[in-house]
């Protein structure tokens, strides 16, 4: 029997040179949320299914989910989203936790769904949430941070938008068009799907919870607003209007914009939602997402407590970096590669250890092959410096430095070549 040696359908494999791309995308975001004062936890990858039954979409539960029954008959899923679980952990410790938290995660996420451009059934997803604070100035500082995170990335404000809109003003217009509160979420799920399918479709999703073909043509009318003075002034006296008043007169960027088709899947959100698109016509598509969820805490049991996050997917937001050659040739400067010559490796390795314990990469090529071949392999291996030890360098303490680079080399004790290397 031949095994198939390709990964699990929507999964991926990381070689290094992968890997190496995913670290420094991931260590950069870190250091975005970090700047702006946000810790790091995490949590299982395995959650009861009565957690997300209630707090996540139910096309999710439902469908794409990897759910199974464990060998003490629980019913329990492997983490699609976050967000459930970052809620149990602060209801968990509800009133000893100090207010406002600022927390971010890197989970990696599996969702049962077709793999696609952009989308796979696992990834890894930056979240950055702020607990306890009711204030629109907690949408305001997560826009920033996702401002600064393109910038970090030399993204120009002209490669994505970000769009932005609110549920309660919505929710607003759908009371006016006679729409039931009970059926607020169905009707979201369809405006989410808006620019998905064509506009026949889009109607007559509508129509199952709109009757009146007036109504809904009013609906559609409103979805086309992207301009906060476009707004009825009916709807100009709610706090809606004024929080998303209140971010454009703070950010003032130039890719922010009004979009009322901006709703979010999840049915936990509560007013503000959010969403970063890519500009490239190649790649349009949501990079990014987010808003406030307010009542989640409340649906565990414990006290109404504000919530506002956003997730960044790793693919999504790949595409976005090399679409636009903003991924840079990555290379090992600080790592070392000791080719060895002769039967020398028991006496180098207080030299090796000196050099690691300096805080330098060192990678040994203790094959017999040919000193050509030796800096061929060290060449593949996208290595920046060499050196050649024998047992003549050994006595003397005395080692060509080649500087694969610039294609120069000296001769250098082990103490010089360390300066070097650090310098």
């Amino acid at each position: 029997m031949n095994l198939n040696l390709n990964p699990y359908k929507g999964m991926r494999d990381f070689y290094p040179e992968d890997q190496k791309i995913f670290n420094y995308i991931f260590d950069n975001l870190k250091e975005v949320v970090k700047s702006f004062g946000y810790k790091q936890y995490n949590a299982p990858m395995i959650e009861s299914e009565e957690l997300y039954l209630s707090k996540s979409s139910q096309e999710i539960v439902n469908e794409q989910t990897y759910s199974f029954i464990d060998r003490g008959n629980r019913k329990v899923v492997i983490r699609p989203e976050m967000t459930p679980s970052v809620s149990r952990m602060v209801a968990a410790k509800r009133k000893s936790l100090n207010y406002p938290l600022r927390w971010y995660s890197v989970p990696n996420l599996l969702r049962y769904e077709r793999p696609q451009n952009g989308r796979f059934r696992e990834h890894w997803q930056l979240n950055v949430d702020i607990f306890g604070e009711e204030s629109v100035l907690a949408e305001i500082e997560l826009i920033n941070i996702i401002y600064n995170i393109f910038k970090k990335f030399k993204a120009s404000t002209s490669d994505y938008t970000i769009r932005i809109n609110s549920r309660i003003l919505i929710e607003n217009v759908l009371d006016d068009l006679g729409v039931s509160k009970e059926n607020y979420l169905d009707v979201f799920r369809i405006i989410d799907k808006k620019n998905k399918i064509d506009s026949k479709s889009f109607k007559e999703e509508l129509g199952k919870f709109i009757k009146n073909p007036i109504n809904i043509e009013d609906l559609l009318q409103f979805l086309e607003i992207n301009n906060l003075e476009q707004i009825p002034t009916k709807y100009k006296e709610g706090s809606s209007y004024q929080n998303l008043y209140q971010i454009f007169s703070y950010l003032k960027l130039p890719n922010l914009v009004f979009d009322t088709s901006i709703i979010r899947g999840f049915d936990y959100y509560t007013d503000i939602v959010f969403e970063v698109t890519d500009n490239d016509p190649a790649n349009s598509r949501s990079i990014m997402g987010g808003g406030r969820y307010d009542h989640l805490i409340e649906q565990l049991g414990e006290d109404n407590l504000p919530i506002v996050g956003f997730g960044l997917g790793d693919s999504s937001f790949f595409n976005f970096l090399s679409g636009h050659n903003l991924i840079p040739k990555l290379e090992n400067h600080n790592t070392l590669g000791v080719l060895l010559i002769g039967n020398v490796y028991e006496g180098s390795i207080n030299l090796l250890n000196q050099l690691r314990d300096n805080n330098i990469d060192t990678v040994v090529n203790f094959s017999n092959n040919k000193i050509g071949q030796k800096i061929k392999w060290a060449l593949r291996e996208d290595l920046r410096y060499v050196i050649i030890v024998g047992e003549n360098e050994l006595k003397t303490n005395k080692y060509n430095l080649k500087d694969l680079l610039h294609s120069t080399q000296e001769e250098l004790s082990i103490e010089e070549i360390i300066r070097t290397i650090k310098k």
